[in-house]
């Protein structure tokens, strides 16, 4: 059947639309409230608030628990790299600190876990959609309520800051048990996923000191290292005073990249390095995530490295705990990696 020219003419101009449509205004994550679009300068002075951090430890047997050094660690590098965050970006950063006072702790507490909780509840209305346009942000603001009032303790500061980060670590008994589910079921499809060792989600609210509005709004979900969380979470976080009307208007994501590592805060260097292991027969070895493998060589991300390393040199490649040769590797299909993401690559040959 001979399709009329003027319907395909409509079917193209209807597509064009679309991607125009879609190349304009990509879908965010990132909520803002009305006033702070009308007045971005009512947050100048922000008071980091104490994360609240949880991490469970997923095990073989379902026997999952918290791992509470862990949580502890996330929320001390927090403390140390939001502040430079925010002054990197204009505003003047405050720490909060519980009062001495016995009873004055204890009230600020409950006030703080008060606040938590309306917190949880508003992201149901800031999120009745996952990712809306960035035209749309503000049709759909959050509130904690006037209880800030009581954890605002300097008189200069105008807003709070709260960060909050639910993740998961998986032992290696479950992720031996995920990897022999993947080999079979690759075995029977011919794709093989390699499991995830360690993720999770990133929120942070931007609250008015007074109001208790939630002036700004983002979460970031990943399984790549915590650092690169943070970068992702506040690479959206607006300039101080920023004009956020423009990019209401036109559409346009807030996007201020930035490095966690020039704000000058150290991060352990075996901090999510991954699960896999790569054994060289002159003793050497490297811990990491694999992610890629040619004919001549087998790539290896560390963090934010890339390490490219000749097949002929490699002993044992250990992935998830589990032994996997040379010939298996060839059969796993790995997800496709940006390698100009990575700060550095170095070639072990």
């Amino acid at each position: 059947m001979r399709i009329p020219k003027q319907v395909i003419l409509t079917f193209l101009l209807l597509i064009s639309n679309i991607i125009l449509w879609n190349g304009c205004a990509p879908a965010t994550s990132v909520r803002l409230h009305p006033d702070f679009v009308e007045s971005p300068d009512i947050a100048h002075s922000v008071t980091l608030l104490p994360p609240e951090c949880e991490v469970i430890y997923l095990v073989f047997t379902g026997d999952n628990q918290r791992l509470p050094e862990r949580e502890k660690e996330l929320e001390s590098l927090l403390s140390q790299i939001v502040p430079g965050i925010l002054q990197s970006q204009q505003y003047e950063p405050y720490i909060f600190n519980f009062p001495s006072d016995d009873q004055a702790s204890m009230e600020a507490r409950y006030t703080l876990e008060q606040l938590r909780t309306a917190y949880g509840k508003s992201l149901s209305d800031m999120y009745p959609k996952k990712k809306v346009t960035m035209k749309l942000v503000t049709d759909v603001p959050g509130e904690i309520g006037p209880m800030v009032n009581q954890l605002v303790s300097d008189p200069e500061t105008d807003a709070l800051l709260f960060i909050k980060y639910s993740g998961f670590k998986k032992s290696p008994g479950l992720l031996a048990k995920e990897t022999a589910g993947g080999v079979l079921l690759g075995l029977a499809t011919g794709t093989y996923m390699i499991p995830v060792s360690e993720g999770g989600t990133l929120q942070a609210a931007l609250i008015d000191g007074t109001t208790g509005n939630i002036l700004w709004h983002n979460y970031a979900v990943g399984q790549e290292s915590f650092e690169k969380l943070i970068e992702g979470l506040f690479a959206s976080f607006p300039n101080y005073n920023e004009n956020l009307g423009y990019y209401v208007e036109s559409g346009i994501e807030i996007f201020h990249p930035f490095k966690v590592k020039d704000l000058g805060v150290e991060m352990k260097q075996d901090l999510n390095l991954g699960p896999d292991q790569i054994l060289l027969k002159d003793g050497r070895s490297f811990s990491g995530e694999v992610i890629d493998t040619s004919k001549r060589d087998c790539m290896m991300r560390q963090r934010q490295t890339c390490y490219i390393i000749n097949r002929k040199k490699i002993e044992q490649v250990t992935i998830n705990g589990q032994i996997v040769t040379l010939d298996d590797l060839d059969e796993i299909s790995f997800k496709r990696v940006n390698y100009n993401t990575f700060e550095e690559r170095i070639e072990i040959d």
